[in-house]
C-alpha cells in the first residue's frame, strides 16, 4: 500500500514543502529511506521504528520503502521523522486519508511525543501561501493572530494525528510589544539625542565617538524607543526570522549588540547548518557595534555587502539561501588603544594611534551618514534631563509622515544612499548649494557621502516642518557629516 504525508523543512529563514511517499509491500523485512546520508538514514529509522512501538501500534514486518521529494533540499532527521512515521502508519494500520490532508511539523521522540521545531511561523506562513492545502499540525503553543485563521491545530503526541478533531477551534497569541527604555533618563547629550532624532527620522547609519564610559550604549539602546511601531507585515518578517533562529516569536523591533569577538558566519551568517546572522536578526531594527575597531578586518568588510544590498546570499554546495538585512547600524568607537585619547590619561604613542585608525576601513566608514561625538563626564553631570522619548517619536512620526508625503513611500531603517541615481531631487539654495560643492570638490565627501548629506540635511528640514532644504538645514546636516 502507498501513502504521503506532508511537511515542511527550513531552508535558511523560509519553509519549503516536503513530500514524503511510504509503500508497504509483501517481502523480508527491511526498512529503507531513499535520499539521506548513512548516519542519517540510520538515525531517522531507529526513532521512527521506537516512536511507532512506543505509541501502542505495530512496526510493519514486511518490505518498508520511504521517498522524500524533492531530493534537492537538505532534510534533517528530526525535521521529517514525523512526516515518516505518519506515512509509515496510514500505509497499513489506519485508512490512507487519515494523513492524506494533513501537514506535519514537529520533531518526533522515541516515545512518540512530538516536540516543537524552529521555523513554524514560517511553514505556517508558507501553508498559507500556498492556499492551505491540508490542515497544519504542529507541535507547540497557538499560532500569532494574524495566521491562526489558517486550517491548523497543536498537537503533542503520535497518537493524536489520526483522531485530530479538525473542526476544534484554537485560539490565538495576541500580539504584545515589550517596553523600551526612555531618552528622559538621560542627562546632557543634547548633540547626541539630536542626530539620533535626525538618524530616527532618516533611517541614517551612526557612529558614535568618544571616551569608554560615556553612554554610548545607553543612547544605542534607547534610539528603537522613538522609532515607529513595525507594520503588520514587519512584525510578520521579525517574528518569522526570531523563531527560525530558535529565539522565540517576538514582534517588537530588533536590537542586536553582538560581541566583538563574534565569528563572520555568526554576523552576517552561514556555518553548517546555514543559519541567519545577527544582520538578518536585526532586520527591521538595531545593529549596535560597540567598540568597532576591536571587530575582525573579515567581519567589518562582510558588513559592507548588506549595508548596500539590504540582504545577504550564501552558497553552500549547491544550495543557494538569500537573508534580508535592512537594519541601520550604529556603532561607537573610541578615539585611541587605551580610549584616553587627548586627556593626561592617554599613554598611546602617535604610531598606536595611527594603527588604530587604520583599523577602520574607509568605504566601510563612507556608510555613515552621521558621526557624533560624545560629550565629556563633566558636561554630563551638570546637565538636565533632556526631552522623553515620547516627545522624540512624535517628532519623527511627523518627518517621516513629511517624507512619505512628499515621495509617496515610507522611510525604512538603512536608507539607502545611492551616489549614482538621481530619483531623489533637492531645491537648494545658492549659498547652501555652493557651501556644498566646496566640502565635494576638497575631496571631504565621496560622491555617496554628498548625497548622504542631501538625504540628512531633507530629514533635518522635514524635522523642522520646512517643505525644502534651508541653508541651516545642509549646515547642520555637514556639522553632522
Amino acid at each position: 500500500m502507498l501513502a504521503r504525508c506532508a511537511t515542511y523543512v527550513l531552508h535558511g529563514v523560509e519553509a519549503r514543502r516536503v513530500t514524503v511517499e511510504c509503500d508497504v509491500r509483501p517481502g523480508l523485512p527491511s526498512f529503507t529511506v531513499i535520499g539521506l546520508t548513512d548516519s542519517s538514514n540510520r538515525e531517522l529509522r531507529d526513532t521512527v521504528r521506537a516512536a511507532v512501538l512506543n505509541s501502542g501500534y505495530r512496526f510493519p514486518e514486511c518490505r518498508v520503502t520511504v521517498n522524500i521529494a524533492p531530493a534537492s533540499l537538505r532534510q534533517p532527521s528530526p525535521t521529517i521523522s514525523l512526516a515518516v512515521a505518519a506515512a509509515v502508519l496510514a500505509a497499513g494500520q489506519m485508512p490512507a486519508d487519515q494523513v492524506a490532508d494533513v501537514v506535519v511539523y514537529g520533531a518526533l521522540t522515541l516515545s512518540g511525543e512530538i516536540r516543537p521545531l524552529p521555523g513554524v511561523l514560517a511553514a505556517a506562513a508558507e501553508h498559507r501561501a500556498g492556499g492551505c492545502q491540508g490542515m497544519l499540525l504542529y507541535a507547540g503553543a497557538a499560532l500569532p493572530q494574524d495566521l491562526a485563521p489558517i486550517p491548523s491545530q497543536p498537537v503533542s503526541h503520535l497518537r493524536e494525528i489520526p483522531g485530530s478533531d479538525r473542526g476544534r477551534p484554537v485560539s490565538a497569541v495576541p500580539v504584545s510589544v515589550a517596553p523600551q527604555p526612555d531618552f528622559a533618563e538621560i542627562r546632557g547629550c543634547e548633540e547626541a539625542i539630536f542626530a539620533l532624532t535626525v538618524a530616527a527620522a532618516g533611517g541614517h547609519h551612526v557612529l558614535l565617538r568618544g571616551r569608554p564610559g560615556l553612554g554610548a550604549r545607553m543612547l544605542a539602546r534607547r534610539l528603537v524607543s522613538i522609532l515607529p511601531e513595525l507594520t503588520d507585515g514587519e512584525q510578520q518578517e521579525v517574528a518569522t526570522i526570531r523563531d527560525a533562529a530558535g529565539l522565540g516569536q517576538q514582534r517588537d523591533r530588533p536590537f542586536r549588540a553582538p560581541h566583538h569577538t563574534i565569528s563572520t558566519a555568526g554576523l552576517v551568517g552561514g556555518g553548517s547548518p546555514v543559519r541567519p546572522g545577527e544582520v538578518t536578526l536585526a532586520h527591521h531594527g538595531i545593529l549596535y557595534l560597540d567598540d568597532l575597531h576591536e571587530f575582525p578586518r573579515s567581519n567589518l568588510d562582510a558588513l559592507r555587502a548588506p549595508l548596500t544590498d539590504h540582504g545577504i546570499s550564501i552558497v553552500r554546495g549547491e544550495r543557494g539561501y538569500r537573508f534580508p538585512a535592512r537594519f541601520q547600524l550604529l556603532a561607537a568607537v573610541s578615539p585611541c588603544p587605551c580610549g584616553y585619547g587627548n586627556t593626561e590619561r592617554c599613554v598611546c604613542d602617535a604610531a598606536a594611534i595611527v594603527r588604530h585608525r587604520r583599523r577602520l576601513a574607509g568605504p566601510l566608514l563612507d556608510h555613515f551618514a552621521i558621526f557624533v561625538d560624545l560629550p565629556s563626564a563633566g558636561d554630563v553631570a551638570a546637565a538636565a534631563p533632556g526631552p522623553s522619548s515620547a516627545q522624540l517619536r512624535d517628532r519623527v512620526l511627523a518627518a517621516r509622515e513629511r517624507h512619505a508625503h512628499r515621495h509617496a513611500a515610507p522611510r525604512v531603517c538603512g536608507a539607502p544612499a545611492d551616489p549614482i541615481a538621481g530619483s531623489l531631487s533637492f531645491d537648494l539654495p545658492a549659498d547652501a548649494q555652493a557651501a556644498l560643492e566646496r566640502a565635494y570638490q576638497t575631496g571631504s565627501l565621496s560622491p555617496r557621502g554628498h548625497r548622504q548629506v542631501l538625504q540628512v540635511a531633507q530629514t533635518i528640514a522635514d524635522l523642522a516642518g520646512e517643505d525644502s532644504i534651508t541653508p541651516a538645514a545642509l549646515e547642520a546636516a555637514l556639522a553632522l557629516r
